[in-house]
C-alpha cells in the first residue's frame, strides 16, 4: 500500500474518532452510544477495505460492538436508559478529559485492527468461528491494553484533537449526522461547507507527526502488542 493511502485511511480514522468523541453530547438516552458504535464501525469497514478483505464489519461485529450477544447489548443498552441522566451529567463533567479519550478510543481501535491485519488475522478464508474468536480475542487485548493507558497522555492530546476538528469540521459533521440518523439536504449547512472546504484526505496533518499524539500511539502499540501475546497472537514488529 502506498503511503497516500495509508494517509487517507488515517483521515477516516481520524474522522471515526471525532465522531466518537462528539457523541458524548447528544442529548438523547442510548443514541450517544449508537453513534459512537456506528463511528468505531465506520473505521473498521474502511480499514478492512484497506487491506483488501471481502467480508465487512458485520462479520467480526465483536471488534466494535461492547456486548458481544444480543441478551447483552439489550441489557447494556437499558441499563444506559437508567443511567442516563448520571451518566450524561458525568460525560459532560469529564470532557477535558473523555473528550480526547473518546477520540484515542476509536482512532487506536482502528490502529489496533490495522496492525493485526497486516499480520494476516481475520483472513477471508477462515471459518466464520475461527474469525469471530479471533476477533474477540483482538478486542480484548485491545480493552486491556487501552485501559492501562495513563490519563496524562490523554490530556496532553486536546490540542491536536481540537486541530483535528478545525480542518476537518465539515466533513465530520455529515459523517457525524449519517450516524445519527440525519439525511443531509442539499441546502444543509454542512452541505455548503463541504461544497466551499472540501479537506484533501492526503492535506490534513497526520496526528501521529504531533509530539503527544505519537507518544500515546509508542505506550499503547507497546502494551497493545503484549496483550496479544499474552493470549498467544504474535504482532510483533518485523
Amino acid at each position: 500500500m502506498s503511503a497516500k493511502s495509508k494517509k487517507s485511511l488515517r483521515y477516516h480514522w481520524v474522522a471515526g474518532g471525532l465522531a466518537s468523541a462528539l457523541s458524548r453530547f447528544i442529548p438523547v438516552p442510548v443514541v450517544d452510544g449508537i453513534v459512537d458504535e456506528r463511528a468505531k464501525r465506520y473505521c473498521l469497514d474502511r480499514t478492512l477495505k484497506y487491506h483488501g478483505r471481502q467480508f465487512d464489519a458485520s462479520a467480526v461485529e465483536s471488534l466494535y460492538k461492547d456486548s458481544g450477544s444480543v441478551a447483552g447489548w439489550v441489557a447494556d443498552k437499558v441499563k444506559q436508559l437508567a443511567l442516563y441522566p448520571v451518566r450524561k451529567v458525568g460525560r459532560i463533567v469529564t470532557s477535558s478529559t473523555g473528550v480526547p479519550k473518546d477520540f484515542a478510543r476509536t482512532y487506536l481501535l482502528a490502529r489496533a485492527i490495522d496492525l493485526c491485519l497486516a499480520k494476516d488475522f481475520l483472513q477471508d478464508d477462515a471459518s466464520a468461528k475461527a474469525r469471530d474468536k479471533e476477533a474477540r480475542n483482538i478486542r480484548d487485548a485491545f480493552d486491556s491494553a487501552f485501559d492501562k493507558l495513563d490519563d496524562m497522555l490523554f490530556k496532553a492530546i486536546v490540542g491536536i484533537v481540537r486541530q483535528q476538528f478545525s480542518e476537518m469540521k465539515p466533513e465530520v459533521s455529515a459523517i457525524f449526522a449519517k450516524m445519527v440518523g440525519k439525511p443531509t439536504k442539499k441546502n444543509d449547512r454542512s452541505s455548503k461547507e463541504i461544497k466551499n472546504h472540501k479537506t484533501s484526505k492526503t492535506a490534513v496533518q497526520n496526528p501521529e507527526d504531533d509530539a503527544a499524539f505519537s507518544k500515546l500511539v509508542s505506550n499503547f502499540d507497546d502494551r497493545f502488542r503484549d496483550e496479544m501475546a499474552e493470549r498467544g497472537l504474535d504482532i510483533e514488529a518485523d
